[in-house]
């Protein structure tokens, strides 16, 4: 049925843009994983947590109305 296609397509499209932008706030978080940076235990277990939540967004995101974590520090 080409309707269901069509919002197949339009569901694949949201998840593929919500992606890309996690995809980004994730790659401007990697510098803190090294194990040589210098940031403070507390900071980093809050950026652990805000990676996760970013992983784990496309499992529970409104894709009419995305909402990203904030970013903790």
């Amino acid at each position: 049925d080409k309707v269901l296609l069509r919002e197949a397509s339009l569901y694949e499209e949201k998840l593929d843009l919500i992606r890309a932008k996690r995809y980004d706030l994730l790659a401007k978080t990697d510098k803190f994983m090294l194990p040589d940076y210098p940031i403070s235990e507390e900071d980093l277990n809050k950026i652990k947590l805000y990676r996760q939540e970013l992983r784990d967004l496309p499992s529970v995101v409104d894709l009419d109305n995305p909402t990203y974590p904030v970013y903790p520090i």
